[in-house]
């Protein structure tokens, strides 16, 4: 397992925080019922969860793989 264990302080808006591969642009991802349910929603290329409230959240990355991560440029 590759454990970064950096913590990373970020904004949340909207109420979710969205996980995206290489792209500026976000993605945009619509909410269904079911996805509200279960507090996320899948779309193209990221996923975005559910949060608590607007402000500040902190976020700790660990990846599943022995392989270094790929840059996003």
């Amino acid at each position: 397992m590759n454990n970064l264990n950096q913590a990373y302080s970020l904004s949340i808006s909207y109420h979710q925080i969205t996980v995206y591969t290489g792209s500026k642009t976000p993605p945009v991802i619509d909410w269904s019922d079911d996805d509200i349910l279960q507090g996320f929603a899948i779309g193209d290329h990221g996923v975005s969860f559910e949060g608590v409230n607007n402000g500040k959240a902190s976020v700790t990355v660990t990846l599943n793989s022995n392989m270094p991560p790929a840059s996003a440029d």
